[in-house]
C-alpha cells in the first residue's frame, strides 16, 4: 500500500502485524472432483503488513497487461 505524501517526508514506513494490522481481507475456495460429495475448502486470510509514504514523482506505475503495480521509482522493479 502507498500513501502519498504532502510536503517533503517521504519514504516513511509503517509496519503492522496481524494483530494490529488496519486492513484484513480473505478468499474462500470451494470444489469439488468428479462424484466427490463433500466439497474441498481452503479458506486464505491477508493482511496489511506494510504501507509506504512516498512523493508521488516518487512512484512508478507499470500496467503489466492485467493490472497496474505501483512502486518507488528508486527501486525500478516492483515490490509484492
Amino acid at each position: 500500500m502507498f500513501l502519498y505524501a504532502i510536503g517533503k517526508n517521504s519514504n516513511i514506513i509503517k509496519k503492522f502485524s496481524e494483530a494490529n494490522t488496519p486492513l484484513t481481507f480473505g478468499n474462500t475456495i470451494s470444489y469439488t472432483v468428479g462424484d466427490q460429495k463433500s466439497p474441498i475448502v481452503i479458506e486464505n486470510n491477508f493482511y496489511v503488513s506494510e504501507i509506504s509514504n512516498l512523493l508521488e514523482k516518487e512512484v512508478y506505475t507499470h500496467y503489466t497487461g492485467e493490472f497496474y503495480v505501483k512502486y518507488n521509482s528508486s527501486r525500478r522493479s516492483p515490490k509484492h
